[in-house]
């Protein structure tokens, strides 16, 4: 679990598939992120399949409504499913190589913010926890608000364009010198001994700071909200 001062991102779960097909029941949701509708069936298969699938890592984005709330594994799950992040790492010739994507879903959500804080959040993740030294995005020629997003907040640079799907290619090679700010309060609660642990990071850091999440943890966390997930 990952908690910013806008969001939290957890691991996507069984307990989340129902919100989330509702979610993809959406043309425009569909039309946005290129997807066909599926099944309530098929979306649990489908979690399972992303569950299980090293080359893919999804984290649900929860709302922080209160940010003096403090986050533990068991109130994370109560805050409003707004959207997901994920992270693809299909160059085979790259294994250190990654392309992120990201939807708020939750129309009343967007342009508050969250995506940009989840995005940093998730690239910290790659970088700290899963040694991502590149990332990717493709975007289309149609965003220009993502396109200049990333390129203005997020220090991608633009390498390619496909005339044929309208799309841009972004680039950003990640080093502990390169990484954007994180928010100024991280924290996260995975075990009675962790409870309450929070990393300062300054907002003129040049680097990442402390790591967010190893990747123990982050076996252990999903695990710890697995306890807790019924459906």
């Amino acid at each position: 679990m990952q908690v910013g001062d806008k969001c939290v991102l957890v691991p996507y779960l069984k307990r989340h598939v129902d919100h989330y097909n509702k979610w993809m029941q959406s043309p425009e949701l569909l039309e946005m992120t290129a997807s066909e509708p599926l099944t309530l069936e098929e979306e649990y298969e489908m979690q399972e399949s992303w569950r299980v699938d090293e080359n893919k890592c999804t984290f649900i984005i929860l709302a922080r409504e209160s940010p003096e709330l403090e986050i533990t594994a068991e109130n994370a799950l109560a805050q409003k499913m707004v959207g997901d992040v994920n992270l693809f790492f299909n160059d085979h010739d790259d294994p250190h190589s990654a392309e992120i994507e990201i939807m708020i879903a939750e129309p009343t959500y967007r342009r508050k913010g969250m995506g940009l804080e989840a995005i940093r959040m998730m690239i910290t993740y790659a970088y700290e926890s899963l040694g991502t030294k590149r990332i990717t995005a493709k975007i289309s020629t149609e965003n220009e608000g993502s396109i200049q997003l990333f390129l203005t907040q997020l220090g991608f640079n633009q390498i390619g364009y496909s005339q044929i799907f309208e799309e841009v290619t972004l680039e950003r090679i990640l080093s502990s010198r390169s990484a954007s700010p994180l928010p100024t309060t991280l924290s996260h609660d995975l075990t009675d001994e962790n409870k309450g642990e929070v990393f300062q990071v300054d907002d003129n850091d040049e680097g990442f700071g402390q790591p967010v999440l190893t990747q123990a943890r982050f076996e252990t966390l999903e695990l710890s909200l697995g306890d807790l997930d019924h459906n």
